[in-house]
């Protein structure tokens, strides 16, 4: 009997899918994205706004907002299960300060508890979220969750975070193309 918890702690240790970054890879990203300064940026919303007016060129930008910051305007969607990142590619979801904080306003009793009103706000709010990729050098999105990628940031919702790359909308998705980032 007692060797059943050292099973268990082997078990659950032993069972995390997810892949581990190599070494090599997770510095490379961090020299890949490392800004070492950058210039004031604009909202989420701001951004969606300048692109559908055609106001954006194929310039970078540099976009502001926080990390995650509000429930899941997916839901239940399991491509997004893992809001604000996705659990096989390094994609993250940068939330519009102004979204985040009216989040932020409604308070629970239970922290891990999404209430109806808190859902149905993230749903009517996805204008307000963007969808930060983060490539390789041959522009493929790198096949790891973006925090493990990008371990030296230490990333963690609520943060603020300056995205400089690329936008565009593709649909109803705002999808800006990291060419680097920093913690505000």
């Amino acid at each position: 009997m007692r060797f059943l918890p050292l099973f268990l702690l082997v078990f659950v240790v032993g069972c995390d899918s997810r892949p581990t970054v190599p070494r090599e890879i997770v510095e490379a990203a961090s020299t890949q994205f490392q800004l070492a300064e950058h210039a004031s940026g604009i909202s989420v919303k701001e951004l969606r706004a300048k692109l559908a007016a055609g106001e954006v060129s194929e310039a970078p930008v540099t976009v502001v907002g926080t990390l995650g910051g509000m429930p899941n305007p997916w839901g239940d969607d399991p491509s997004y299960t893992e809001f604000p990142f996705m659990s096989d590619s390094a994609r993250l979801f940068l939330v519009d300060d102004t979204v985040a904080a009216e989040s932020a306003k409604h308070s629970h009793s239970d922290p891990n508890e999404v209430c109806a009103f808190c859902a149905s706000h993230a749903e009517q709010n996805r204008d307000g979220v963007a969808m930060v990729t983060f490539s390789d050098d041959t522009g493929e999105v790198y096949p790891y969750r973006a925090d493990r990628l990008l371990k030296s940031w230490n990333l963690k919702p609520g943060q603020r975070l300056a995205i400089v790359g690329k936008a565009q909308l593709l649909g109803d998705l705002l999808v800006v193309e990291a060419e680097g980032l920093a913690l505000e």
